[in-house]
């Protein structure tokens, strides 16, 4: 008589690291944002920047067009934005993000939410105007570690 032995293994690839729709990814990114929300609306993370030159009101989550602030503008990672709607009642479009980087701070208007959670351990929060990147940090390194505050405009 022969005997035959099969074995089945399953091999699985790991998620990329802070993707935000996967339950095994060990940054809970819901609860860190509703923390830091509920503690004060002060956040510890980093900043990057992008164009905003040409960009209508339409194309910005607030509709809110960046031309008419100076292009002193940021968007505020959409979880964070969740997270303040839900922690105060009314969305973080139109308040401000007063963010200090290297002893410098800029006050730049929230006009739009970003979804990009793969940089900087997941800590990446704000995507900059270029124009209020600058005032705080070299835009050749692409992105800089920042404290900030979502508050009324000045």
């Amino acid at each position: 008589m022969i005997s035959i032995l099969i074995f089945v293994a399953s091999c699985t690839a790991p998620a990329a690291p802070d993707d935000p729709t996967d339950p095994a990814d060990p940054i809970d990114h819901g609860d860190e944002a509703a923390q830091a929300v509920t503690s004060g609306d002060r956040f510890s993370g980093f900043a990057s920047f992008n164009l905003y030159d040409g960009v209508p009101a339409s194309a910005t989550f607030c509709n809110l067009d960046p031309a008419q602030f100076g292009f002193v503008v940021t968007a505020l990672r959409t979880d964070l934005a969740n997270a303040y709607q839900a922690a105060h009642g009314q969305s973080a479009c139109g308040l401000c993000a007063k963010v200090t980087s290297n002893g410098q701070t800029v006050i730049a208007r929230i006009i739009d939410h970003s979804n990009d959670f793969t940089n900087n351990g997941g800590k990446r929060f704000l995507d900059l105007s270029l124009e209020a990147f600058s005032r705080i940090g070299n835009p050749d390194s692409g992105f800089i570690p920042v404290d900030f505050t979502i508050q009324a405009c000045p």
